[in-house]
């Protein structure tokens, strides 16, 4: 049996922001990329894998910025 919860607009409002300090987010994807890359040359696609090496190697650079605390995304305004 399935059960699902919904999540109304008062609760997102009170919800704590993700410390995102304390989540390896350069790590991880530094790691995805590795596996994803080794996963293009099994697949034979060596311009994929050089690609997702070249964006390990970019994770693996200290930041320059600041990571954006805001959890929810702004939407686009209709032109």
């Amino acid at each position: 049996m399935r059960t699902e919860t919904a999540t109304t607009s008062e609760s997102r409002q009170t919800e704590r922001a993700v410390d995102l300090g304390d989540y390896p987010v350069r790590e991880y994807i530094r790691a995805m990329s590795i596996e994803l890359a080794q996963m293009a040359l099994w697949d034979g696609d060596p311009a994929l894998a050089q690609t997702l090496e070249a964006a390990a190697r970019l994770a693996n650079v200290p930041k320059a910025v600041a990571p954006v605390r805001d959890p929810a995304p702004r939407r686009r305004r209709a032109s």
